[in-house]
């Protein structure tokens, strides 16, 4: 948690530290569960700090994992991270497949979270493919995920959504 808190305040070298040493702990204990979040955990940090790459060899081996235990939430967080690290690297097309993966995963099993981040991740990959429709209703649907959640992503999403509709100058 104490990587995650890093995390949310921007200093990523020392959320990764925090996440790392969950993840020998978790590994340690054998506790895979608590190894299937560490491991996306430290994917998600390394794609804040500009490293795809290594996220996504984090992310597959979350993955893997999760659906070696069955955690099927844990799975779809693996997506939802290979999509966004897959963005990064710009292969629109497999964080396009892989955010419809988690997106399908997370409704299945109910996660409202992983289902905004899924619908976040695809309208930004329909906006960068110049499909703005397609953008806004992915927004639309992560937007009243995020508010019924209360979560903070909501505001991000409004302000992709006004900025969507906003004419471009020229």
């Amino acid at each position: 948690d104490l990587g995650t808190a890093y995390r949310r305040q921007g200093d990523y070298p020392q959320a990764a530290g925090y996440h790392q040493q969950a993840l020998t702990l978790f590994r340690d204990m054998r506790d895979q569960h608590g190894e299937t979040c560490a491991l996306n955990r430290v994917g998600e940090t390394l794609t804040a700090m500009g490293q795809p790459d290594r996220a996504l060899t984090q992310h597959a081996t979350a993955l893997t994992l999760a659906t070696q235990i069955g955690d099927r939430y844990e799975q779809a967080r693996a997506h939802n991270g290979l999509a966004d690290a897959h963005q990064v690297t710009d292969a629109p097309g497999l964080a396009l497949t892989q955010h419809t993966a988690a997106l399908a995963l997370a409704t299945q099993i109910g996660e409202r979270y992983e289902q905004a981040r899924a619908h976040d991740g695809l309208a930004r990959t329909y906006q960068l493919a110049g499909q703005p429709g397609q953008a806004r209703q992915h927004w639309c649907d992560a937007f009243t995920l995020y508010t019924a959640l209360g979560v903070p992503g909501a505001s991000d999403v409004h302000a992709r959504l006004t900025a969507l509709d906003r004419p471009v100058e020229g």
